[in-house]
């Protein structure tokens, strides 16, 4: 299930996108997902810290981030793609995850970063900024 679906039905709580999301239908919402998914990634906002990176390189490969966002963090079906994001977009939603702030369909994502700290997740967010 893509996350706009997530988000008109109210699983996904985003106030800004709630209005703009409400009234479409699922052709709809498929061919806003498909539009979107088929753009090429590119880095947006400032550079992501090498240090940090390296740190957070085996942070994702202890907490199997690959298994799920894939080796290169693209993303694969429902997992969105996390490579290239903000880093502080990034490290705003793994600490939601965390803090038990941000829902889903699923609750793999609160465990995956249960008992980080916020130096961990700054890490994680700069390594798939960076990739």
């Amino acid at each position: 299930m893509n996350q706009l679906f997530l988000m008109r039905e109210g699983v996904r709580l985003i106030p800004a996108m709630a209005p703009l999301v409400k009234s479409l239908s699922d052709t709809q919402l498929d061919a806003l997902a498909r539009y979107f998914a088929q753009l090429p990634p590119r880095a947006a906002g400032p550079a992501p810290d090498p240090g940090l990176a390296q740190r957070g390189a085996a942070l994702a490969d202890a907490r199997r981030c690959a298994s799920c966002h894939l080796p290169s963090l693209a993303g694969q079906d429902q997992m969105p793609r996390i490579a290239s994001q903000r880093t502080d977009y990034l490290s705003s939603a793994l600490k939601a995850y965390r803090d038990n702030q941000r829902s889903g369909a699923d609750t793999t994502m609160s465990a995956v970063v249960f008992g980080l700290s916020d130096a961990d997740i700054e890490a994680l967010a700069h390594y798939a900024a960076s990739r």
